[in-house]
Order: C-alpha cells, then sequence, then structure tokens
C-alpha cells in the first residue's frame, strides 16, 4: 500500500544542513546523501510496514551509507 509522505519544515532543513555539511567534507558527497534520502523515502513510501516499528506507530528508516536516520 502507498503512503503519502509529507516533510515537514523542521525535517526539510536538518536535510539540507546535512547536505551542506556533507558536500563541504567532500565534492558530491551531499547529492550522494541526498539520493540516499530519497531511496530511503521511496522504499518507505512502497512498502512502509518494512522499517523498524519504534513507538506505537512511528517508524525509522535508515538513510544507507550515512548515520542519518528518518522517522515515519
Amino acid at each position: 500500500m502507498m503512503r503519502d509522505i509529507i516533510l515537514l519544515p523542521e525535517a526539510a532543513e536538518d536535510v539540507k544542513g546535512a547536505y551542506d555539511w556533507y558536500e563541504g567534507q567532500s565534492s558530491g558527497l551531499g547529492k550522494e546523501f541526498l539520493r540516499n534520502v530519497d531511496a530511503c523515502l521511496a522504499l518507505a513510501k512502497r512498502n512502509p510496514e518494512i522499517n523498524a516499528l519504534i513507538y506505537k506507530t512511528f517508524r525509522r528508516a535508515l538513510v544507507r551509507h550515512f548515520p542519518f536516520a528518518i522517522f515515519l
């Protein structure tokens, strides 16, 4: 079952801050981070129950290759 994912402004700001930091570490690393975030969100949208249930109805999706989690 496909679910809509709404990125809160605070979450978007966190992603942008992480992008800026990674891009500052190495050119292109920020773009790789965004690709992994997008892939994580796409998977969560296609199959939301694949992610770990953390509390009640809240789930946590881990972004591959980066220490970053998305709570759904």
